[in-house]
């Protein structure tokens, strides 16, 4: 997987919502399960792209 520092947590129920930096690029990230993150972490990001929903970085729309 492509590696990363994990810049932003939020919990959100069974859910964590996390933002990790990837070589200077930022990803956002939803988890499905509490995973044991922490902020600053070293992580390693595999996407799956059956599950993938990605975004154009200046409209915001869906691509």
């Amino acid at each position: 997987g492509m590696p990363g520092t994990v810049t932003l947590l939020e919990a959100t129920g069974s859910e964590i919502f996390a933002r990790v930096d990837c070589a200077g690029e930022e990803i956002a990230c939803l988890f499905r399960e509490r995973l044991p993150l922490r902020q600053g972490a070293q992580v390693g990001i595999e996407v799956d792209r059956a599950c993938a929903h990605l975004f154009d970085a200046k409209t915001g729309r869906r691509m």
